[in-house]
């Protein structure tokens, strides 16, 4: 049997959860922005590239059909042309629910 060596094939996800394409407005600690995509742990937030790895934002969205905003905390994990990927710190229960329930309805 063939061993992989996984550390240096960069196509293998390492994502915990599946993520959606979806423009989602968000309101931030300085500025507004759109998502690109969510998953329940994290948002990638498009023109998002004047934070650098390791920073901390605050920031508010709602999912559609739900009309509760989304409070989390989350930290910088990878930045692009693009924008900012973020990974959630803070999230409570309710509204990670929330998430999770709107995910499961889009990927069934």
């Amino acid at each position: 049997m063939e061993e992989i060596d996984n550390k240096n094939n960069k196509n293998i996800d390492k994502r915990k959860y599946p993520r959606i394409e979806i423009k989602i407005k968000c309101r931030g600690d300085k500025a507004k922005y759109y998502s690109k995509d969510l998953c329940c742990d994290g948002i990638f937030l498009l023109k998002c590239i004047n934070y650098e790895p390791g920073s901390i934002l605050a920031m508010e969205f709602s999912v559609p059909g739900d009309k509760k905003l989304i409070k989390v905390r989350g930290i910088v994990v990878w930045l692009g042309k693009e924008g900012a990927g973020l990974r959630f710190l803070t999230i409570s229960n309710a509204d990670y629910e929330i998430i999770n329930n709107f995910m499961n309805k889009q990927l069934s």
